[in-house]
């Protein structure tokens, strides 16, 4: 999530970028333009501006949930991050976090993605934890990996019974078969 929050904003703000440019007759990101610039009429290169414009207003309008979501600092840097900011029921836990050596050395190799999808974070931090899921692309990546499974070249011998329902495998949830199949009454004869 925080990753496509990343891609959208800077994509809106390249789009406007490129909008004020054109209105300008700057033309340093569309090099195609820039060679037939001489006999550009100001009504095309307007419909142009006006495109580019509609086309922000649309990324707002798409992804204005994934836009209003804040990303805490302590989830982007939990290591420099001042403790005082972070919400109260956090505190004590992203002390610990700060102090955790190999912790540290987990997100200098990988960042923040690389110290939130490891294991033994998640685990020792639940309390983090559970904000930082939210934020984190682990049920996309599951899903990718799941659907990669049930269309690898295994597919043809597709057992559902062994590899599940793909929403089953995103969820903790386990249904009860049995109780789902008494409440339906089996086929009669006609």
């Amino acid at each position: 999530m925080f990753s496509c929050k990343e891609a959208i904003t800077t994509f809106k703000g390249k789009l406007k970028l490129f909008w004020l440019n054109l209105g300008r007759r700057e033309f340093a990101q569309f090099s195609f333009l820039a060679v037939i610039s001489t006999d550009l009429l100001d009504d095309d290169l307007a419909v142009y501006v006006d495109h580019l414009k509609k086309l922000h207003n649309d990324m707002d309008t798409r992804f204005s949930d994934l836009l209003q979501m804040t990303v805490p600092h302590w989830f982007v840097d939990p290591f420099i991050a001042d403790v005082s900011e972070v919400d109260v029921t956090l505190q004590e836990s992203l002390i610990e976090l700060q102090n955790n050596t190999t912790a540290q050395a987990r997100f200098k190799r990988g960042g923040h993605q690389k110290l939130w999808m490891n294991q033994d974070v998640y685990k020792k931090y639940p309390i983090l934890w559970k904000d930082v899921k939210l934020l984190t692309s682990y049920l996309v990546e599951t899903g990718f990996s799941r659907v990669m499974y049930l269309l690898s070249k295994t597919r043809n011998r597709l057992d559902i019974e062994k590899r599940g329902d793909l929403r089953l495998s995103l969820t903790a949830f386990k249904p009860n078969i049995d109780k789902l199949a008494a409440l339906h009454q089996s086929q009669g004869s006609h």
